[in-house]
């Protein structure tokens, strides 16, 4: 017997059963785009609904999945493209400059800039951790003389007198090797500029010369 034609809505759920035979209504024979996301009822289909390769690429419209209707993708299962930085878990390094000054420098004057670096943070919660090495070697002057060494940011101390109470203090002609480390917390996505700078305990008459230098910033994700 025909079937009625009847309005959207009147059929109730499993009104229609198997007495019309097994794939009696299939695909070809329902109207192009009769069923759409507008007629679906939300989370209706579930993927244990769907036979496996029922759904390919071709079948999917163009941007139908994109960033904006993707929750979250584990990162294991990313083979392709880059990670973009802000989503980098906390401590990982986002990027490494590094400065090395192999020529020496022979000075008696106080603030005397040993190394700069400029630096631009991709984050403004980020943190810069500096590491800065040196050789330093004593020429002259007396014992009571004796050098620090302060790290600066755009021109202001953040760390003043680094090392021990009373900086280097050796005999002339003996050499020490010194590394400082501090995680600075800068709170800006603009350029800045770290600088190492040595300081004399009097100046004109403590000739002091430095090698091998190097001044190395990482960008930590807070």
């Amino acid at each position: 017997m025909p079937l009625t034609k009847v309005s959207a809505g009147v059929i109730a759920a499993n009104a229609v059963v198997d007495s019309f035979g097994t794939q009696s209504i299939t695909g070809d024979k329902l109207g192009l785009t009769a069923i759409n996301a507008n007629n679906i009822v939300g989370g209706s289909i579930t993927g244990a609904k769907l036979a496996a390769n029922t759904v390919s690429g071709d079948v999917i419209g163009q941007n139908a999945i994109s960033s904006n209707n993707i929750v979250s993708v584990n990162a294991s299962v990313a083979t392709v493209g880059t990670l973009p930085k802000a989503r980098l878990p906390t401590g990982s390094v986002l990027q490494v400059v590094s400065q090395q000054a192999p020529a020496n420098y022979t000075s008696t004057s106080s603030a005397l800039t040993l190394l700069t670096q400029s630096f631009t943070p991709t984050s403004a919660t980020s943190k810069v951790l500096a590491f800065m090495s040196y050789v330093v070697e004593r020429n002259g002057g007396n014992s009571a003389h004796y050098i620090f060494v302060n790290f600066n940011r755009d021109g202001s101390t953040i760390v003043s007198q680094w090392g021990n109470g009373t900086g280097f203090q050796e005999s002339s002609g003996a050499r020490g090797v010194a590394t400082h480390t501090y995680l600075d917390s800068p709170a800006t996505t603009s350029a800045i500029s770290y600088t190492f700078v040595a300081d004399f305990s009097a100046s004109g008459n403590v000739p002091y010369q430095f090698y091998t230098m190097q001044l190395t910033l990482l960008e930590i994700a807070a």
